[in-house]
């Protein structure tokens, strides 16, 4: 799993909760687009944790480049920002998950992980509002 997320505290407690209830799993945690591009390139990594909102990129646009990197990576992005504009750039990614930093826990995390795993799409309660607002 590679993390990808700018805010030190969160990144770190990404890592740890993956960590945790993931052991087997090999997990890096990096703050910005560059450096997530260098290990993706590199090779080895199933699963994309992405914020949408980093310092050096779009996480929209460089979903977008992950998957060209490697074409069955799972994406899950991540972002306390639901508004209509990125809900609707959410509906138009290749992501399979989206977490509402601001609303979901820890549990919501790992039950989007297994939902992917399964071959199924996870969105937040947020999101889906969102969606569902956009559409009617």
């Amino acid at each position: 799993m590679l993390i990808v997320e700018d805010q030190s505290l969160f990144n770190d407690l990404l890592a740890t909760v993956c960590c945790s209830y993931l052991p087997s799993m090999k997990i890096s945690a990096v703050d910005c687009v560059a450096h997530a591009r260098k290990l993706l390139l590199e090779g080895g990594f199933t699963l994309l944790l992405l914020d949408i909102h980093l310092p050096d990129g779009n996480g929209f646009d460089f979903a977008v480049e992950a998957r060209r990197i490697e074409p069955t990576l799972k994406i899950v992005g991540i972002s306390a920002d639901c508004s209509g504009y990125t809900v609707s750039r959410i509906s138009l990614s290749p992501f399979n998950a989206f977490l509402d930093k601001s609303s979901q826990s820890v549990h919501d995390l790992l039950q989007a992980l297994q939902v992917i795993k399964d071959g199924e799409r996870y969105y937040s309660p947020a999101v889906i509002a969102a969606l569902h607002k956009l559409r009617t």
